[in-house]
């Protein structure tokens, strides 16, 4: 079967979660891939400490630990604020090689039954692990995967974050709660039909588990709304599928592939955190133009839709079984 068709075949309605359990909590691994971004970083690794700190207060056994891939910096990262965190390690890749490489040994070197994937300019409010692993946990106990997904709001100054960052001080202006859709977002000429359009993918599919049968909303399909750094899986389930897949270098759709293959493989629910989200703290430090960033998108759009899903679900495992991460 190929990876749309199995897409389009995968039901996500989720089972009924529990607000809370008294069960014990799966082990973490936060995961986070770092180029030469050392003003946001440190924010970063404080808002992964006050959330450990957090999650502590609830289960105090629960281990987590946090790896920083230093993906070939020019400038490497302090190591300072990492320090600060009890479980921690920095690993550090010879050359620039991508964050989906970087994420890939970060999956690797990982111990944690989940692994939350955190990239290096996004704080997440302290609520956020406890939310993610709440979910994860009933999940597991159900013996189902889950992807569970966060949501951003976009800041433009460091200096206006304030810790301990608390969930109300995360509004998220994230396009997938709500967005007009816009001219920059097009990847082909089909998406031409929803330029202007209102849309609303978590609450219009009812928290993504009513997503339509066509396998499309709008312009997307489910694994694309797990996007950014800040979502979470089960690693065993990871593992299995090789990870990331390595034809998604650089900018865009970066992160797409292993929940594709999550999904068409293992039948993994998306289930979106709406409580415990992140600051997308957005610098000016990268390489790229934002006309060089849409032109790379259409590309990534055309290679995501019309070559990656048409891989067979076993090409697009093995496909990166070259890279075992086992």
């Amino acid at each position: 079967m190929k990876l749309r068709e199995a897409l389009i075949a995968h039901r996500n309605g989720y089972p009924e979660l529990a607000t809370r359990n008294n069960s014990p909590l799966p082990s973490l691994s936060v995961v986070i891939p770092y180029y030469d971004s050392p003003t946001t970083l440190s924010n970063v690794l404080r808002g992964v400490q006050e959330a450990i700190q957090w999650l502590h207060l609830t289960d105090p056994y629960c281990v987590v630990e946090t790896i920083v891939v230093d993906d070939g910096s020019k400038n490497p990262p302090d190591a300072t604020g990492l320090e600060l965190i009890e479980k921690h390690r920095m690993i550090r890749l010879e050359k620039n090689k991508g964050r989906t490489v970087a994420r890939n040994m970060g999956l690797a070197k990982a111990t944690g039954q989940v692994i939350m994937f955190l990239d290096a300019d996004i704080i997440i409010d302290r609520s956020c692990l406890l939310e993610h692993l709440t979910v994860q946990a009933q999940h597991i106990a159900q013996g189902v995967g889950c992807i569970t997904v966060g949501f951003f709001k976009n800041e433009e100054r460091a200096a206006m974050i304030k810790f301990p960052l608390l969930a109300d001080d995360v509004r998220p202006d994230d396009f997938r709660l709500c967005c007009e859709y816009k001219k920059a977002w097009i990847g082909n000429n089909k998406d031409l039909a929803f330029v202007g359009k209102r849309l609303s993918p978590v609450y219009d599919t009812s928290m993504f588990r009513n997503w339509p049968k066509n396998g499309y909303y709008g312009p997307w399909m489910l694994p694309n709304m797990v996007l950014g750094g800040l979502f979470a899986v089960q690693r065993e389930r990871a593992l299995k599928v090789h990870g990331f897949n390595i034809l998604f270098k650089g900018y865009g759709f970066t992160e797409t592939s292993l929940p594709t293959k999550l999904i068409a493989y293992s039948h993994d629910f998306v289930v979106p955190i709406l409580k415990g989200g992140g600051i997308h703290l957005y610098t000016a430090n990268s390489d790229l133009t934002r006309d060089q960033k849409d032109d790379q998108f259409k590309k990534k759009h055309s290679l995501y839709f019309n070559t990656f899903l048409e891989y067979s679900i076993e090409e697009a495992i093995y496909a990166d079984a070259s890279h075992d991460l086992h």
